[in-house]
């Protein structure tokens, strides 16, 4: 089973490229494909799978994606201020899971008393939806585990929700290169449950990083294949 958490192509500049973005990912075959900041006219049509979009408002062509290959995906509400949750509940391989495509808001300062609240409902919110479920979770929660408030108010909490992070070794990767960053950071995350992961470990994981994923958004794409 393949889960990706795709470029975001919306961002500022990055527009143009939203088709050589999403012909690469559905190129990919993925079963899992967790979007944000994306333009959701190109997606809805997306052949072969199911998909849930949801907006940042009302009118907005963007906003967030869940695409599976499955028999059936059921929406579900997840509001959160300061967060832009789209989820919905399928079939995979057999398997029923909760997959989850998030947004967390920026961590500038005048936002950061905002973003911990929004963080710590997130946390809340999926640990009451998953119940010791399946799961896949990802986003761009604008969190690195290197910032010690973000373990404090994120990573910790997740773990101890029972979501464990798909990385398979400790550091991070670099999946953010816009606004001239050269900083190692990585707010793109993909969290799954224990029986996931367990798969996860004889699979692989990886951020796409090549010369055209950095052409065609300011964040490269999570990519996990959990085996057989």
């Amino acid at each position: 089973m393949r889960s990706e958490r795709n470029p975001r192509p919306a961002a500022a500049g990055y527009g143009r490229h939203h088709e050589a973005a999403l012909e690469w990912l559905h190129a990919q075959n993925p079963d899992v494909a967790l979007l944000q900041e994306v333009e959701l006219a190109r997606v809805i049509s997306w052949e072969g799978a199911r998909v849930h979009c949801l907006p940042t408002s009302p009118s907005a062509r963007t906003g967030n994606a869940v695409i599976a290959r499955s028999r059936r995906l059921e929406p579900l509400t997840i509001q959160i201020d300061g967060a832009l949750v789209a989820a919905a509940r399928a079939q995979i391989v057999d398997a029923d899971f909760l997959l989850v495509s998030a947004h967390v808001l920026t961590d500038d300062r005048e936002h950061r008393g905002r973003q911990r609240r929004a963080l710590g409902s997130f946390v809340t919110r999926l640990a009451e939806l998953v119940a010791d479920g399946r799961c896949i979770v990802a986003g761009d929660f604008n969190a690195s585990v290197h910032w010690p408030e973000y373990k404090e108010w994120f990573f910790e909490p997740m773990r101890k929700a029972g979501f464990e992070d798909a990385r398979p070794y400790a550091h991070e990767v670099r999946s953010y290169w816009g606004r001239g960053s050269t900083a190692i950071i990585q707010d793109d995350h993909v969290f799954v449950d224990a029986a996931t992961k367990r798969a996860a470990n004889g699979g692989s994981w990886a951020i796409i990083s090549s010369e055209d994923h950095r052409r065609w958004s300011d964040h490269g794409p999570v990519v996990v294949d959990v085996g057989k």
